[in-house]
């Protein structure tokens, strides 16, 4: 075991196991985030702080598939969220959203469910278009007065 070869996780080291361990103590003493300075105690510590809580590393805004582009810093997400064209792509993801939702619901029309066992009562469910036409007509018009102030 002393004589397998190993590679550094940390940087370009390789060298045999044996000499790992003060590999470690004398380069690695504490892993840096390269972005904020923060030490920590192992590469895996340091990993989960760059993922989750460094506020200076650059992230892609969580709208990057549907077309805001914008890389920021985490600690400015919040004032990207409030941004024009996030807020602008926001809107017609939304819009989009309730367009098909409302082609599905017409698509699909009033639709009857029912259920008989051998030896259990029959139970029926209907749905109709008016039960969510009206919550979707309110979301409808709220992308629409967003959409046109923006």
């Amino acid at each position: 075991m002393k004589s397998l070869s190993i590679t550094c996780s940390l940087c370009l080291w390789n060298g045999l196991f044996k000499d790992y361990e003060e590999h470690l103590k004398t380069t690695h003493t504490n892993p840096a985030c390269e972005f904020c300075g923060e030490k920590f105690d192992s590469k895996i510590r340091l990993d989960e702080h760059k993922q989750k809580l460094c506020t200076k590393i650059i992230v892609p805004c969580a709208l990057k598939e549907y077309g805001c582009s914008n890389s920021v810093c985490r600690a400015q997400l919040q004032d990207h969220y409030l941004s024009y064209i996030h807020q602008k792509i926001l809107a017609s993801i939304m819009h989009r959203f309730a367009s098909r939702t409302t082609n599905d619901q017409h698509e699909q029309g009033s639709g009857m469910d029912v259920d008989v066992g051998q030896s259990a009562p029959s139970s029926i469910t209907t749905t109709t278009n008016e039960n969510v036409r009206p919550q979707m007509q309110e979301v409808y018009e709220t992308i629409n007065i967003l959409a046109n102030e923006t």
